[in-house]
């Protein structure tokens, strides 16, 4: 009889501690890296968007669920958004709506960090926020500016401290350039058809009508996007830009 007491309370030991490591499983399933562990070369998303990985040559090195990063901002929603975003008076944006990671994501120069997007979407308007996963101590972090459209292919500056991409909208493809602050974790500027208007001196256009296709963007240096965009006064035309985020200027390429 002891011996059989002592059998059963075995087995419910076992399957409680069975039960505690399949609820509490973490969704990021590697420890931080060691000073020696090798430098991440690429991240990828997995799963249909429901996981983003990062490799060191073919060994996977870190994880992060679609799972992890809703916990995160069930958590941290409030303290990341001052105001919460909303699409105007339809409604504000849950965090809830994050089912999928999007395809874009992006490892930095300096192999430590993952920048990578997700979006809500309602009556054809997609709101899209860049998230930051830190290889070193594999925690999140959400640039808490929302932005219309959503994200093609997310462009690291030399040092890894700022992120350049452009917005597809349900107007244009390439309809904005915009630009985050790692470091900061904030916008540095958005630029569209209205700035381009300005710069060229065309107030004869109107910007509504102007599809500027943004693209080939790429940085010539740690502050200096360059990019393509429509020549507005002639449609077989292309223009070459720079836009010097450090001091917000922008002009034609010469």
């Amino acid at each position: 009889m002891k011996n059989l007491v002592l059998f059963v309370a075995l087995v419910l030991v076992v399957g409680l501690v069975g039960w505690w490591w399949f609820v509490d499983e973490p969704a990021v399933i590697t420890e931080p890296p060691a000073d020696d562990a090798p430098v991440a070369t690429f991240a990828s998303i997995a799963g249909e968007g429901q996981s983003l990985e990062v490799f060191a040559g073919d060994d996977m090195v870190a994880k992060l669920t679609i799972e992890a990063f809703q916990a995160w901002t069930a958590e941290f929603w409030d303290e990341v958004f001052v105001e919460r975003p909303s699409f105007g008076e339809m409604r504000e944006v849950d965090h809830t709506g994050f089912s999928r990671f999007d395809e874009t994501v992006s490892l930095s120069p300096d192999g430590q960090l993952v920048a990578f997007s997700v979006h809500d979407y309602a009556v054809a308007t997609s709101l899209t926020f860049v998230g930051l996963f830190r290889l070193v101590d594999e925690t999140i972090e959400l640039i808490p500016a929302e932005n219309n459209g959503n994200i093609s292919e997310l462009f690291w500056s030399p040092d890894s401290a700022q992120l350049a991409y452009t917005l597809d909208t349900a107007r244009a493809v390439g309809d904005a350039l915009s630009v985050d602050s790692v470091i900061g974790l904030e916008k540095r500027a958005t630029i569209d058809s209205e700035d381009l208007l300005g710069v060229l001196g065309d107030t004869e256009t109107d910007w509504r009508n102007f599809m500027p296709e943004i693209r080939d963007l790429a940085w010539s240096n740690e502050s200096i996007v360059q990019f393509v965009s429509n020549d507005p006064r002639d449609e077989f035309a292309s223009l070459s830009w720079n836009f010097n985020v450090a001091i917000e200027t922008l002009e034609l390429a010469h």
